[in-house]
């Protein structure tokens, strides 16, 4: 077994001498440091690559960008992949003039599959206004859905900002100026 000053390691099946044991002791406690300040980085890392996100999401930019590799360290790698679908093909199509009791407006589906719309939700530019978000319903391709003022929950005035965003505000889909008198016609022929 033991002798006094020394340590019996069964996978040395030896003696470690006592120089030796502070040796590694010392080792130990160093590479124990190291971890900590390994995870204290990881953690202020997450910190900033969430305000990244955070200011990405603000500027509707895509959260990553696809097939970009990134060495995080350590020999290890991380490679960027889009974990949402991409957006679906909705803009605005016409919108009534500026009114406070009739404002309407139409979405258009312009891609070649059908839209889920669940989820897509309507924001007008004025603090504190209601937005509205579309119930479960797809939209066939080159289809158009009319949304009423009693639907969307508010009307418009004269060059208020109308956004359309996908479920969760993650993309900006379309974003138009109420116009003031007459009917805009906004897209004229999107499948092509």
């Amino acid at each position: 077994m033991a002798t006094k000053g020394a340590l019996y390691h069964p996978v040395f099946a030896g003696h470690i001498n006592a120089g030796t044991q502070e040796q590694l002791a010392a080792y130990r406690q160093q590479i124990d440091s190291l971890d900590q300040r390994i995870i204290e980085l990881f953690q202020q890392r997450a910190r900033v690559v969430e305000e990244v996100g955070n200011v990405k999401r603000e500027a509707h930019l895509p959260v990553t960008v696809p097939g970009v590799n990134l060495r995080v360290g350590f020999g290890m790698e991380l490679t960027a992949t889009d974990v949402l679908p991409p957006p679906p093909k909705l803009a605005f199509n016409e919108i009534s003039p500026a009114s406070t009791s009739a404002f309407w407006l139409e979405i258009i589906n312009y891609g070649k599959a059908a839209a889920d719309l669940s989820g897509i939700e309507i924001v007008r530019s004025v603090n504190g206004s209601p937005s509205y978000t579309f119930p479960a319903q797809t939209l066939a391709p080159g289809a158009i859905v009319a949304v009423a003022q009693t639907q969307l929950g508010f009307g418009a005035q004269a060059q208020n900002k109308l956004f359309l965003y996908n479920p969760g505000r993650f993309a900006l889909l379309d974003a138009v100026h109420t116009p003031a008198t007459e009917i805009a016609n906004l897209r004229q022929d999107p499948l092509k």
